[in-house]
């Protein structure tokens, strides 16, 4: 099955399907606009799948978790603006939430999605739009709230070096709010979140960020997922004009930029999935003194560990003992994230994949992952089957999903209910290579699996990942 949402590119001759009419009658005509205004939409409901954000039936984008759509600038007239999503199983979009509103001339309308995906609210910021001229030396930036867990707080955007002060904060601000735009020369920033009236209880400090000219951005604290090492984190929405739908021109790229707590690190799990390495120490160094991971058995999981952002290059060596180097590998991590690293091969293809961790659970269905390390002649893909009671693999034409070898897969959204899941070799030969994994699922259910070989070829070991 594919849940992938198909986005329609909004087209010039669509635009008058659109517009909304003043009066009926034989006689008239459609109203003329007299100008354009800008909209965006904002998804900030964390456990959500990503939703699609729509004028009228038009998509203007997807948007995850924590993500802006494209801006876009439009006559001004009435619309509705959606946000809609696929269920799993459907074949028709479902509406999350929907609001009504006015478009004014040369003004700027922010929609941002909030609540949880079944009963979802849609919160509208209205501003004017904000153009440059040729040459402008300074950036725009509007200071928002869409931490749901924070409640009132007081923040400060300060240039490098400045510790926050009583009295020097640009506002305070509770969940759903946007302060008031202001303009900043390009230098280094930190947006700073604090307990209101105690610059010294900071909830939140991001990492230094260089902010350029002639730049719209709505600058937006949100809550960490699962899968963040901080329980707050911020990002840069772009905001400048829209796209005109007339002309294609403008500034609205709908990009986004993580800042992630400055306090915070990274965190990566090992997985040992190669029968070659067996039971490994793992270093960090090139001196092999310091290790990191201690007796990692094939087929094991390591704890958390915690680690710096950056590139580092991992040894593996025999447990107890560091004549040999068994496994040299490298994992770039950015701070604030969580990671799953990988070994798994022979001796003669001996691999390692580090991976951004990705189990964070959506609230209107339950997940299902694996990750396959399964070494055979031509270490080919395996193929999942989630049976419902009752169900037989004769019954199914096609499987769930694919499991490419040495490739953490996607999570694939399930309808919450009972399942048997099952593993086969191929399409065509439907025999289990192991037996069926019952599964009680739940909306909000995040469940991986790893499949390792074991020394008989005819028998896979699989296992729930932590």
């Amino acid at each position: 099955m594919d849940y992938r949402m198909t986005y329609l590119r909004l087209a010039a001759t669509t635009v008058a399907a659109l517009l909304v009419l003043v009066a009926c009658s034989d006689s008239q005509q459609f109203p003329s606009p007299t100008g354009k205004g800008s909209f965006r939409g904002i998804n900030a409901i964390s456990t959500s799948p990503e939703l699609a954000f729509r004028i009228e039936e038009t998509t203007r984008g997807g948007i995850a978790y924590g993500t802006v759509s494209r801006t876009t600038r439009i006559d001004d007239f009435e619309y509705n603006f959606n946000f809609d999503t696929f269920l799993p199983g459907d074949e028709e979009r479902t509406r999350v939430a929907t609001v009504r509103q006015k478009i004014d001339a040369n003004k700027d309308y922010t929609f941002v999605a909030t609540g949880s995906t079944a009963s979802a609210s849609v919160i509208t910021w209205i501003t004017d739009e904000r153009t440059f001229e040729e040459g402008a030396t300074v950036a725009q930036i509007q200071l928002a709230h869409l931490a749901d867990s924070l409640g009132e707080v007081d923040v400060y955007f300060s240039v490098e070096g400045t510790t926050p002060m009583l009295g020097e904060e640009r506002g305070t601000y509770s969940f759903g709010e946007i302060l008031p735009a202001f303009d900043i020369e390009p230098a280094n920033y930190t947006l700073t979140v604090t307990a209101p009236d105690d610059p010294g209880s900071v909830l939140y400090e991001s990492p230094l960020a260089g902010y350029v000219a002639s730049t719209a951005l709505i600058v937006a604290i949100f809550d960490g997922t699962v899968d963040d090492t901080s329980a707050i984190t911020a990002r840069t929405l772009e905001a400048g004009v829209g796209t005109d739908i007339g002309t294609g021109t403008g500034t609205g790229t709908g990009a986004v930029r993580r800042l992630p707590d400055a306090r915070s690190g990274s965190t990566v799990r090992f997985v040992q999935g190669s029968e070659f390495l067996g039971t490994t120490d793992i270093y960090d160094d090139e001196g092999l003194t310091n290790r990191i991971v201690e007796a990692l058995p094939f087929a094991g999981f390591s704890d958390e560990v915690e680690r710096a952002q950056g590139e580092t290059v991992l040894r593996y060596t025999p447990a107890g003992s560091t004549e040999t180097i068994l496994l040299e590998g490298q994992i770039s991590l950015v701070q604030g994230r969580r990671y799953d690293y990988y070994t798994f091969g022979t001796s003669d293809a001996l691999f390692a994949v580090g991976v951004t961790r990705n189990r964070q659970p959506v609230d209107v269905y339950a997940q299902v992952g694996v990750t396959n390390l399964l070494v055979g002649e031509e270490n080919e893909d395996l193929f999942g089957y989630l049976l419902a009671p009752g169900e037989t693999l004769a019954d199914r034409a096609l499987p769930d999903f694919s499991a490419a070898y040495g490739l953490p897969g996607p999570n694939l959204g399930v309808t919450a209910g009972t399942y048997d899941l099952v593993f086969t070799r191929s399409i065509e030969d439907t025999t289990p290579i192991a037996d069926p994994i019952p599964l009680s699922l739940s909306n909000g259910d995040v469940e991986r699996f790893v499949i390792f070989p074991t020394p008989d070829p005819n028998v896979v070991d699989i296992k729930p990942q932590p």
